[in-house]
């Protein structure tokens, strides 16, 4: 019996053992960082993509060898 005081009843494990339990959380992890990575190359892909695009003097078919072979 208490005499007046606030108790706090807390759990021995945290939450992070909590998530842990599950035998597919292992695999999630794994998958969701391969997810980010993936998305993060392909952003940065369509990025450099679309910015080297309207930097090329060579028009669509010709390239920067055939443009000093013609002069």
């Amino acid at each position: 019996m208490t005499n007046g005081e606030p108790v706090i009843i807390t759990n021995e494990g945290s939450v992070l053992d909590a998530i842990m339990e599950s035998p597919y959380m292992g695999g999630f992890i794994a998958f969701l960082i391969l997810f980010l990575v993936t998305l993060v190359g392909f952003i940065a892909m369509c990025y450099f993509y679309m910015s080297g695009k309207g930097s090329s003097e060579a028009g669509p078919g010709s390239s920067e060898m055939a443009k000093v072979n013609d002069q």
